[in-house]
């Protein structure tokens, strides 16, 4: 009888570890990450970042005037020498000549192989549709940016608005690109105003279709195939 209470014991508590960490999961995938830019950029470019994800336990934080980065996690600030590029790219030259002489590598002639057999033209544009995709899903729900630019050239500056002009047009974004032309001088002053946020998962479902595309799976699997036989 003890036994048994014990089992019962361990599997509800395995239980509730596992409940927990699936609404860890969802919640990872379901709660936004949001960010703003605000600012100015031209002759006094003043800048600033904000990105929160988590309720605003996790913060990033940059400020272009005073040159400051910063990333939070809660009421804790990582220090900056933990951010260094060289921690990321730093790597073990030993390790990688074992990696280099043992596993999975392609020279070119496999690589040509694969290229010649699979449909370069389907996957490229699938890889376009998939960027548009992902765009539309992170593009903020507030853009806004309204300013003066003008060139060296008086007629180069009026090409420029024109050409500003069909294409904010053709786009959508005039309402959300306000800019003018200053034809006396060479100046460059824009006010910034961008906000939205985003989900992890619903940059996941784009992502899915694109490796279930029929050209897209047949190159994996032959890469698969190709990485199996140099094994």
């Amino acid at each position: 009888m003890i036994i048994i209470n014990a089992l019962l014991f361990l599997l509800t508590v395995l239980l509730w570890l596992f409940l927990i960490l699936l609404l860890l999961l969802i919640l990872v995938l379901i709660v936004p990450i949001s960010y703003r830019v605000k600012g100015q950029i031209g002759q006094q470019t003043d800048v600033k970042v904000k990105a929160g994800w988590f309720f605003g336990l996790f913060r990033v934080l940059y400020e272009s005037k005073h040159s400051t980065f910063a990333v939070k996690i809660a009421f804790f600030t990582v220090p900056e020498r933990w951010l260094s590029p060289e921690n990321f790219i730093k790597k073990d030259k030993s390790k990688d000549e074992d990696e280099d002489t043992v596993g999975f590598s392609m020279g070119f002639s496999d690589i040509k192989g694969l290229f010649t057999n699979l449909d370069i033209k389907s996957i490229l544009s699938l890889g376009i549709l998939l960027m548009k995709k992902l765009f539309k899903k992170i593009f903020p729900r507030r853009f806004i940016v309204r300013g003066v630019v003008g060139l060296s050239d008086p007629c180069a500056t009026g090409q420029f608005i024109g050409f500003y002009e069909a294409v904010a047009h053709a786009i959508g974004l005039r309402h959300s690109i306000d800019l003018a032309g200053d034809f006396n001088q060479k100046v460059l002053n824009l006010d910034v105003n961008v906000r939205g946020r985003f989900a992890i998962a619903s940059l996941l479902w784009p992502i899915i279709w694109f490796i279930f595309q029929k050209p897209v799976w047949d190159g994996l699997k032959m890469m698969k195939k190709k990485e199996r036989v140099a094994a």
